[in-house]
């Protein structure tokens, strides 16, 4: 049998050995530590930019404004459409 390669399939194919509920329960950790982690993302940049302003960092990049490129990224971009399907 073949590896599932698109999220729905796994999910579909999850939900044979869970029940619904244990999959709503997943569904709702993972978008829990996504919302957990956009929060620390935004104040970390925020710590940031009190920090050093808009100096460039002590890694080499142009700072802040590099940071904030980082804000609208998904930790896990494929669990917003799952939990419409769950």
């Amino acid at each position: 049998m073949s590896s599932p390669d698109r999220p729905e399939d796994i999910v579909l194919a999850s939900e044979a050995k869970l029940d619904s509920s244990e999959s709503m329960i997943y569904g709702e950790e993972l978008t829990d530590l996504e919302d957990a982690f956009g929060l620390w993302r935004f104040r970390h940049v925020t710590t940031v930019e009190c920090v050093i302003g808009s100096r460039r960092s002590s890694g080499g990049t142009s700072g802040v404004n590099d940071l904030r490129t980082m804000l609208d990224p998904l930790l896990f971009p494929d669990i917003w459409p799952l939990r419409t399907h769950l």
